[in-house]
């Protein structure tokens, strides 16, 4: 293969890699003081997977909807996902789960432990997450709801998220149908 035409495929094969852009997710520690409670949010570790799963079981009744294995390659995955904790006492409280690829930062997870619902935990980690979004130029922030959760379809759509579709059967534990919501960043329409 001449030398020009394999200079071409390198460069050609590295534009389609993962992280080709140099993008990079970068998330700081923050204490952040809500309700006069400070907690920190910051990047999850593999280490912190069993609190995470914790988490999981207070808000899903005892399940996991999301197992070790797909948490950890999330985690694991720093050039295109950001899982962020939120920790009060040293004990994590909360997480959310984004993928930021193909101009699109896909929120995969959320969870709260139910004794610190309502609190502005949410709203301040899907802020991190579409200020993440907007640094890394992305069009729209999109996550499923699922159709029986009233509550959760009020609070995104009360952020400015959007109903786009309906997923029919979506869940796999109870068939259950969800709903796409989407939030186009600025400068997108």
């Amino acid at each position: 293969m001449p030398t020009i035409l394999k200079k071409f495929k390198e460069k050609f094969e590295h534009l389609l890699s993962p992280g080709a852009d140099d993008k990079k997710i970068d998330f700081e520690n923050q204490t952040v003081t809500l309700d006069d409670q400070d907690y920190l949010f910051c990047r999850a570790v593999v280490s912190s997977i069993p609190e995470m799963l914790s988490v999981e079981r207070a808000v899903y009744n005892g399940k996991t909807p999301i197992n070790y294995a797909v948490f950890e390659k999330q985690i694991q995955d720093v050039a295109n996902q950001l899982v962020l904790l939120v920790r009060f006492e040293d004990r994590v409280v909360a997480y959310v789960a984004c993928n930021y690829a193909h101009g699109e930062a896909r929120i995969t997870d959320i969870a709260i432990v139910p004794r610190f619902q309502q609190r502005g935990i949410a709203t301040k980690m899907l802020k991190f997450v579409i200020a993440e979004a907007q640094k890394l130029r992305c069009r729209r922030v999109s996550l499923d709801v699922r159709q029986s959760n009233l509550q959760g379809q009020k609070f995104y759509g009360d952020l400015g998220f959007k109903k786009e579709r309906i997923k029919h059967h979506y869940f796999s534990d109870n068939d259950e149908s969800a709903y796409e919501y989407g939030y186009l960043l600025k400068g997108e329409k």
